[in-house]
């Protein structure tokens, strides 16, 4: 008992009747929540058991019983732990706006496990590019970039919607980056980028950076 209490992980170790010992799984469940996969069925099923779980480790929520995968309370306590965590969520969830934001803006790669009608949202995918943004500008640029040769770091959203691409580039151009290749060509979509940051320039492919119109735009925006 005093081992599963101080290390949740023990739990996997631990006899049926300390899996069902409801308090004792609470312990377990505020050191490791991942412990939940070995936790019995019926605390699995248990709300308050599983909201420990997952407020300690929001990926917790895969081992939660199909019920609670479904249940809203449940699901935002762990995206907004781990967004990563939405890919366990029911699928009435996944397609809930405020419970993919919350997830996105943990985890922009939260975007994969939305719905196909929330990952063509405007706001959603531009938050998801932010969080991905801001993670990649708190890394060290400089090691980075010399690690792989002077090349940007391999981005993890790629926007292939046309009219979400365009949405997302007048609001933040930056975004550019995160673009599918035939969408980071189209010089409509170039422009509206440039226009709205100039810094995006460095995300242009080389067969459009040179265009007058693209250094046109560059030279009269300001970098953001």
């Amino acid at each position: 008992r005093q081992s599963v209490s101080l290390h949740g992980w023990a739990l996997q170790f631990a006899p049926d009747t300390a899996r069902e010992d409801r308090d004792l799984v609470l312990l377990a469940m505020a050191r490791h929540g991942l412990a939940l996969t070995y936790a019995s069925e019926e605390l699995r099923r248990d709300p308050e058991v599983v909201l420990a779980a997952v407020q300690q480790d929001g990926r917790a929520l895969r081992a939660a019983s199909p019920e609670l995968r479904c249940d809203r309370d449940v699901v935002l306590t762990a995206v907004q732990k781990d967004g990563s965590a939405l890919q366990y969520a029911g699928t009435e969830l996944r397609n809930d706006r405020s419970v993919v934001l919350e997830a996105v803006r943990q985890d922009g790669w939260a975007l994969r496990h939305a719905s196909d009608e929330l990952r063509k949202d405007p706001d959603i995918v531009l938050a998801a590019v932010m969080q991905q943004q801001s993670a990649t500008e708190k890394a060290d640029h400089e090691a980075t970039l010399k690690a792989l040769g002077g090349s940007w770091p391999e981005a993890q959203i790629y926007i292939s919607d046309r009219d979400v691409a365009l949405a997302v580039v007048k609001r933040y151009g930056r975004s550019l980056r995160y673009l599918a290749k035939e969408l980071s060509m189209e010089k409509e979509i170039v422009l509206s980028a440039v226009r709205q940051d100039r810094s995006a320039l460095a995300f242009v492919e080389e067969d459009l950076r040179n265009d007058l119109d693209v250094m046109a735009a560059g030279q009269a925006s300001v970098p953001r």
